[in-house]
């Protein structure tokens, strides 16, 4: 949100400000952790059954980290896998670190554009923006799908 004016008012110092955004975003992931944590699986059992909820923890557990990374990046809304990180015992460890990396791909991306194309850059991401994301993220998640995959060939374990 402050992004992007800040980089369009001065596009030398894009990159500067892209860094402050991820570092403050990924300290901000810390916070979401922390409401998560702290409101714990009571404010869940009230919305949802417990089956449900060891579900989610089996798939958090098993595909978390791509969640994170992708909303990271994506127009999805990132607070929410922060919060569900702290619920689901994500380590905080790992979420920094995850999303130091997703929020720093999407604003050296935006910071990078500015800094090169400066005005410019607003009329080629507008429209498009959204979809180079949701091509990125299939991208991802074909890679990981790819890759989980030839590690249970590797290992000799059946494909399910």
């Amino acid at each position: 949100l402050i992004l992007i004016p800040l980089a369009l008012a001065d596009p030398e110092n894009a990159l500067f400000y892209a860094l402050v955004a991820a570092v403050s975003s990924a300290l901000g992931a810390l916070g979401g952790h922390y409401i998560g944590r702290t409101a714990d699986e009571h404010v869940l059992r009230k919305m949802v059954s417990a089956e449900r909820i060891e579900k989610v923890k089996r798939i958090y557990g098993r595909h978390g980290t791509v969640g994170i990374f992708i909303a990271g990046f994506s127009p999805i809304p990132y607070k929410v896998f922060t919060i569900l990180s702290g619920m689901m015992g994500y380590g905080w460890k790992k979420l920094f670190a995850v999303s130091l990396v997703s929020r720093g791909i999407r604003f050296f991306g935006e910071g990078t554009f500015i800094h090169f194309f400066g005005a410019e850059a607003v009329g080629m991401l507008d429209g498009n923006f959204e979809v180079w994301v949701i091509v990125s993220a299939v991208a991802i998640l074909a890679v990981y799908a790819f890759i989980r995959m030839m590690g249970k060939i590797w290992n000799g374990e059946k494909r399910t």
